[in-house]
């Protein structure tokens, strides 16, 4: 077991969902509070339920108004998937957090349903633990 886990915890939506998202292993641990790209995620989770199809963000650039992203992919691995999450924060502190998360063929199917029935109603907290 790798102890990893994501918790996305949504606060409110106007309309885009505002949330609290928790990434962390045994290594690491990185919060971020942001609006999540729902387009997104929607794409990674398709990627993942899909062998051999993987989804990268797009690359990010920040400005004077967008200095912090976050960002999911689908990259394939060993006939699975590694679920890869990126938390960039580019204020005076600049850090990166970036953690991949190895799916077997079905965990990365579950993954991909769960995040789909989870963007369908997201009014409570979305949990993983690897």
């Amino acid at each position: 077991m790798n102890d990893a886990y994501i918790i996305i915890d949504p606060k409110y939506r106007d309309p885009d969902i505002f949330c609290e998202i928790i990434i962390g292993n045994r290594a690491c641990r990185s919060t971020i509070q942001i609006y999540i790209d729902e387009g997104e995620l929607a794409a990674v989770a398709d990627a993942l339920g899909k062998p051999g199809v993987e989804h990268l963000p797009v690359e990010f650039i920040p400005d004077d108004e967008m200095w912090m992203d976050l960002q999911f992919a689908a990259l394939p691995s060993n006939g699975g998937k590694i679920l890869q999450v990126t938390v960039i924060n580019e204020d005076e502190f600049h850090f990166t957090t970036c953690l991949g998360f190895p799916l077997s063929p079905a965990e990365a199917v579950e993954m991909g349903d769960n995040l789909k029935a989870w963007l369908a109603n997201p009014v409570c907290q979305f949990v993983w633990k690897g």
